[in-house]
């Protein structure tokens, strides 16, 4: 080959095999001014750390199974018009915090001066050729 400089064309091809579920993930900076901010930051995650985890089955005391967590249904707008492509129902698949990123401050009522957020949703279907012409 190294001398006549001539190889084999492997003629390779690709196969198709499968359609990947979307992923998006949504990061958020939170900076509370007052006690209230603090608090409504605290429900939202326990509200998104409820959501990302499934509730046990039980049988005789033992768990057995779980049921499937809600899917969220996100829409991105802005001033009310969409603003990317459509998505489909989504369960929340990771969810994660980070407390004072930039520094150690609290506010005088002990509450953390600034909290990060990052979650990450899956389609819980795939897509195909006649829903992307449906915009999705």
């Amino acid at each position: 080959k190294s001398a006549t400089k001539v190889t084999a064309n492997p003629n390779t091809r690709v196969l198709f095999r499968s359609v990947n579920l979307r992923e998006f993930t949504f990061s958020f900076k939170m900076m509370p001014v007052s006690a209230a901010e603090s608090e409504a930051i605290k429900q939202i995650i326990e509200f998104f750390r409820r959501h990302l985890y499934p509730e046990t089955i039980f049988a005789a005391n033992l768990p057995i199974g779980y049921f499937f967590p809600d899917p969220f249904n996100i829409t991105l707008t802005y001033r009310g018009n969409r603003v990317a492509t459509k998505i489909l129902p989504s369960y929340l698949v990771n969810f994660s915090s980070n407390y004072n990123a930039s520094g150690m401050g609290f506010h005088r009522d002990g509450n953390f001066s600034e909290v990060d957020i990052s979650m990450t949703f899956r389609e819980r279907q795939t897509l195909d050729y006649e829903k992307i012409r449906q915009g999705f």
